[in-house]
């Protein structure tokens, strides 16, 4: 009996490949939790992503529940221990609001 070897070759398009590579980023998390959607594991197999699915990338890596939740806390801890930045912010709105007030209020007379 002779033995034949047969040999499949699958040909798929950059934009399908890039696709799938974004779908298997989103899935990316630290310890089963933080979003680490923008690591490459296999970077000789990567494909370079189009402008549409950067921005997909980018927009479900800002709407990530774990992301917002994180950076509300940062935030809040910010807030509550009165850091120069909070003081600052603080400050500059309050110039800002009376300068506006201030003009508006010439405008209208």
């Amino acid at each position: 009996m002779s033995e034949t070897a047969a040999s499949v070759t699958i040909f798929a398009s950059r934009e399908g490949v890039a696709r799938e590579q974004v779908h298997l980023e989103e899935q990316q998390r630290v310890l089963g939790i933080t979003p680490n959607f923008y690591v490459v594991h296999d970077s000789r197999n990567a494909v370079p992503l189009s402008t549409k699915l950067r921005f997909q990338l980018a927009l479900r890596a800002s709407t990530d529940p774990i992301t917002i939740a994180g950076v509300g806390a940062l935030a809040g801890m910010q807030e509550a221990g009165g850091t120069p930045t909070t003081q600052k912010v603080r400050k500059v709105t309050a110039a800002l609001r009376t300068r506006f007030r201030t003009q508006n209020s010439t405008l209208i007379s």
